[in-house]
C-alpha cells in the first residue's frame, strides 16, 4: 500500500498483514491546523476538505475556494486508501490517465515504469494521503483555481479503470482566495542525482508535526511511514532493499507495519503532510522505481531511518 507505483510490495505485505490489520504502530490523528503568523496561535482550519473512504467509495465536498487547501482523510475500507490529486494537463482524457496509473500498479517492474512514466506526462500529482483503517492523514497544497479529481488507487486495484473512473470525486477551485498553510518546521527534499536517490530531512519529528514534504527529483515518487523493528540500523534498511530489488523476499524484513503518509508527488511539487503517529522508530520509504535506472529508488538510497518522539 501508498504508493503509485508498485514493486511486489505483496510480497511484504504478507509479512506485515496482521500488523496492518490490526492497525499497530499508529494513534488516531488530529484535525488538520493553522497557525496565525501574528499571534502564533494555532487553531483547528476552516479551510479543510474532508475525506472520508470506505469499501462502497469516498465522499468529499464538490468545490473549494483557492490557496492553500488541506485534505483531512480517512477510510474504514479494510486495505485503507491510497488517495491522489490529480490535476490533468491539457489535452489529457481522465480514462486515459487512469490506464496508465493502472499501468503503474503492476508487479512487472517494465510495466509499472511504462504507467508511471505515462501518468506523469499527463497528470500533475499535488499530493496525497496514504492512510489506514481507523487512522487520519492530512496533507495541504496549493490550489490555484481549476479543476481537480482525488483518486484512489485502491479503487484501480480492486476494479480497475471502471471502478475507479465511477468512485474518484473532483473538486472544482474557485476564484476565491481561503486561509494560510500550517506552519511546517521540517522539511523532507527528495533527491535523485545519477542513481542516487534520499531523502533530505531531520531524523527526529515531534508525533504529530507538520512536515513538509518537497520533489526536486526529475520523477515521481512517494515518502511513506512504516514502523521497523527497534534497533533497526541502516545496514540492515540497505540490506532488506538489496534483496528486494533482486525480488528476493527471503531475507529478514525490518518493517512491522503499514504505510501512512504522501502516496505519490509530481516532480517540482511541494506538500504539507501530518500524521498522529505514536513515538516509535520508522522508515520513510519509497516503493517506486527509478524511471531511467530500473532499480528501486530504495535500493539506490531513498529512505531514512526517523524516530517519533512525544
Amino acid at each position: 500500500m501508498g504508493d503509485f507505483i508498485v514493486l511486489n510490495r505483496r510480497q511484504l505485505m504478507r509479512t506485515v498483514t496482521a500488523v496492518v490489520a490490526a492497525g499497530a504502530g499508529m494513534a488516531a490523528a488530529q484535525p488538520a491546523f493553522v497557525q496565525d503568523r501574528a499571534t502564533g496561535q494555532t487553531t483547528p482550519s476552516s479551510d479543510v476538505v474532508d475525506v472520508v473512504g470506505t469499501s462502497a467509495g469516498f465522499t468529499m465536498p464538490s468545490s473549494h475556494r483557492a490557496g492553500f487547501v488541506t485534505f483531512d482523510v480517512r477510510s474504514t475500507h479494510p486495505q485503507g486508501g491510497l488517495f491522489a490529486l490529480w490535476r490533468l494537463r491539457a489535452g489529457t482524457a481522465l480514462d486515459d490517465a487512469l490506464r496508465y496509473a493502472l499501468m503503474g500498479l503492476s508487479d512487472t517492474r517494465s510495466e509499472s515504469i511504462e504507467g508511471g512514466r505515462g501518468i506523469q506526462q499527463r497528470v500533475d500529482i499535488l499530493g496525497g494521503a496514504a492512510v489506514l483503517p481507523g487512522e487520519r492523514v492530512s496533507f495541504t497544497s496549493l490550489l490555484l483555481p481549476g479543476t481537480y479529481h482525488l483518486v484512489n488507487y485502491q479503487d484501480l486495484r480492486e476494479g480497475g479503470v471502471p471502478r475507479a473512473a465511477e468512485r474518484l470525486r473532483t473538486l472544482t477551485v474557485t476564484k476565491q482566495y481561503g486561509a494560510t498553510p500550517p506552519v511546517a518546521s521540517a522539511t523532507a527534499v527528495f533527491t535523485l542525482t545519477a542513481g542516487r536517490a534520499a531523502y533530505r530531512m531531520p531524523t527526529q519529528l515531534r508525533v504529530g508535526q507538520p512536515l513538509l514534504m518537497v520533489n526536486s527529483m526529475p520523477q515521481l515518487t512517494e515518502a511513506v511511514f512504516m514502523p521497523v523493528l527497534p534497533g533497526t540500523t541502516h545496514e540492515q534498511m540497505r540490506e532488506f532493499f538489496a534483496a528486494a530489488d533482486r525480488e528476493d523476499w527471503d531475507v529478514p524484513v525490518p518493517i512491522i507495519g503499514g504505510p501512512v503518509g504522501l502516496p505519490a508527488l509530481s516532480p517540482g511539487r511541494a506538500t504539507i503532510i501530518r500524521t498522529s503517529l505514536r513515538p516509535g522508530p520508522y522508515a520513510l520509504v519509497t516503493w517506486y522505481p527509478d524511471f531511467d535506472t530500473g532499480r528501486m529508488l530504495a535500493a539506490e538510497g531513498q529512505f531514512e531511518l526517523v524516530t517519533i518522539t512525544g
